[in-house]
């Protein structure tokens, strides 16, 4: 009995520490607050949640088909990416990402740990993020 009670501890406590803390950023934007990490580079990683516009979706799912990916976001739900910010630079990248259908399927996944960055473009997203994590 002492076990199963040892075990069930334990499980909860990973459950509660594999669980985000979505918070609102921008519109239909949250970041993982618990996800924040500085690196040994300097650059602030974190994960985000976001939900795509039909705009969005429609032109990622052309993209892809071009490059031979036969993937469709009929049911698009949401997508969670990790980003990757230098405070220093202003510049950030997208390191990994997944897009998920509504009864969370998996449409489409990346992983690039070594993307390079980009300038962080003001008013946008990723520079309300930006704001957000390095100010």
């Amino acid at each position: 009995m002492k076990k199963i009670g040892t075990l069930l501890f334990l499980l909860i406590l990973c459950k509660q520490t594999l669980a985000a803390n979505w918070v609102a950023y921008d519109n239909n934007r949250w970041y993982d607050s618990s996800s924040v990490q500085r690196l040994p580079n300097q650059h602030i990683q974190v994960w985000v949640k976001a939900i795509l516009s039909k705009n969005i979706t429609t032109a990622l799912e052309k993209d892809l088909r071009k490059i031979g990916m036969d993937v469709s976001y009929v049911n698009y739900g949401y997508s969670i990416s990790r980003f990757q910010y230098s405070c220093s630079d202003i510049t950030s990248t997208t390191t990994a990402g997944t897009d998920y259908k509504k009864n969370g399927e998996v449409i489409n996944s990346f992983n690039v740990p070594s993307r390079p960055m980009q300038p962080v473009i003001p008013e946008s997203n990723g520079g309300t993020l930006y704001e957000i994590l390095c100010k």
